[in-house]
């Protein structure tokens, strides 16, 4: 049974919008981005300075006149993105004055940068030195479906221009007064910028630029299948806590802490049973409301496990803990249930037969775990409730029949993945049923407001459709 379970490098909130996945990497990876942001953060800097050198240098070489420093070479453009970049460097850095969440100046970083990066290139295309004209045109007009007869054409296209060094007739003749204190005699026809001037400013501007232009095509997809339900966010770690006396027992199966609630009475000996696999969200099969949801299940004539794979360390552990590295934890408690399920599930099918009926249920960090396990024969049906962590791939996969309880307002599982989820199983004949209910947000089905009606129906009435679901398959001679 395939279980991986996988971290997600958070997408900003730009590329959600325009509907791009985020990336995923596998838990047991080192986390490095607070390394690779500081990494961006210094190469920033260093280009930034760079950047300022060769506008001073230009700013001196022009007679101290501000203007034609920035129109020389397109300064405008190249001002406006050393700015853009530095800036958008802070909103990526760690434990910097700028939110992670700045989201206007994601927007500029992915919407207005190409334009000043490419009108920079084109800008300096129409620089003196040979070499520069050619990387620059192969740069811009160049998308990599040509073969290499692109630079003989970009050379051809600079010679035209720039052959006639009198400037009379030439179509690409740019007037250049000498450079202030050097006469032309000294220079030769034309004032040439010098070999360093010349390799500081195309440094620069390409360290700058090069990411960014349009000849390098933009590619926002993932190696991994495309995500569809994005990280645990701020909805997965809010909500009510329930008052309440449970009823189950804490149990260890495997090595496990599981939260173990038995149906009263308890069905007839011989007759098969029928066991619910509970996959906790973020706050553990012991927190108070998941116990009295198990223990509802129970009530309804099933046996239900919910295993701890926080291990006594759930989010709400945390709760005002100063430097709490959320991303941290998370790859910690992915690591350990992807270690603790195999096993788990192999003691609870020994424990219960193995002509026993099993469900698998989930809920936000445990969804995924739930869906997983309608890829295999372990199940007769899964179900999942506002899921985190749920790429295009766990849906082609699954053989078994899906209930998704969903919220009509979830920013981790948004309906439009909800449409491409079903699209998907649809396409492979599989079978599903969709609830979707108004008025309520992500979180909805273990931690609705006791106050709102609408939230606490639809609390309820998800719970149901969870139980007519497995009674449905589970009660099937098949």
């Amino acid at each position: 049974m395939d279980m991986m379970s996988q971290r997600s490098i958070p997408q900003n909130a730009l590329d959600h919008l325009l509907g791009y996945p985020c990336n995923f990497i596998p838990p047991q990876r080192p986390d490095l981005s607070a390394i690779s942001s500081y990494i961006v953060f210094a190469r920033t800097c260093l280009v930034l300075l760079v950047g300022l050198v060769t506008l001073f240098v230009r700013y001196r070489k022009q007679n101290h006149n501000p203007i034609k420093v920035i129109r020389r070479e397109g300064g405008f453009y190249y001002i406006s993105s050393l700015i853009i970049m530095f800036f958008w460097c802070l909103t990526s850095t760690p434990h910097t004055p700028v939110p992670d969440d700045y989201s206007v100046l994601w927007s500029v970083k992915h919407l207005i940068f190409n334009i000043f990066a490419d009108r920079l290139l084109l800008k300096m295309r129409k620089a003196d030195d040979r070499s520069t004209q050619v990387v620059i045109s192969t740069l811009v007009f160049d998308h990599g479906g040509r073969s290499s007869s692109s630079f003989d054409e970009s050379e051809n296209f600079s010679e035209e221009a720039y052959t006639d060094e009198s400037g009379e007739g030439s179509p690409g003749k740019v007037d250049q007064q000498p450079v202030s204190g050097v006469s032309e005699k000294a220079m030769g026809k034309r004032a040439e910028p010098s070999r360093t001037m010349r390799f500081l400013s195309f440094f620069a501007s390409i360290s700058l630029v090069l990411p960014y232009t349009l000849a390098i095509p933009h590619d926002h997809s993932s190696k991994s299948s495309p995500v569809l339900a994005g990280p645990i966010g701020p909805d997965c770690i809010t909500g009510v806590t329930y008052e309440g006396r449970e009823v189950g027992t804490n149990v260890t199966i495997a090595g496990v802490p599981t939260y173990l609630s038995i149906p009263s009475p308890e069905p007839e000996e011989g007759t098969p049973k029928k066991v619910i696999l509970f996959f906790s969200d973020v706050y553990s099969a012991f927190h108070v409301n998941n116990m009295l949801l198990q223990d509802w299940f129970a009530s309804q004539g099933f046996y239900v496990a919910g295993l701890d794979y926080f291990f006594g360390d759930p989010i709400q552990a945390h709760d005002g803990e100063p430097g709490f590295n959320q991303a941290a934890w998370l790859a910690k408690s992915q690591r350990q249930a992807e270690e603790a399920l195999p096993k788990w599930l192999e003691a609870v099918r020994e424990t219960y037969g193995r002509d026993a009926k099993y469900g698998a249920v989930g809920y936000c960090f445990g969804g995924p775990y739930a869906l997983r396990i309608a890829a295999t024969e372990d199940v007769v049906a899964s179900a999942f409730a506002h899921p985190a962590f749920l790429t295009e791939s766990d849906f082609a996969k699954i053989t078994k029949p899906l209930l998704l309880s969903c919220a009509e307002t979830d920013s981790t599982f948004p309906r439009t993945s909800l449409y491409r989820a079903t699209d998907i199983t649809a396409q492979n004949k599989k079978q599903y049923h969709v609830q979707v209910f108004s008025g309520v947000s992500h979180g909805f089905a273990t931690r609705a407001d006791p106050n709102d009606p609408n939230a606490v129906w639809a609390k309820e009435q998800s719970a149901r459709g969870v139980v007519e679901w497995f009674n449905r398959f589970g009660n099937s001679t098949s």
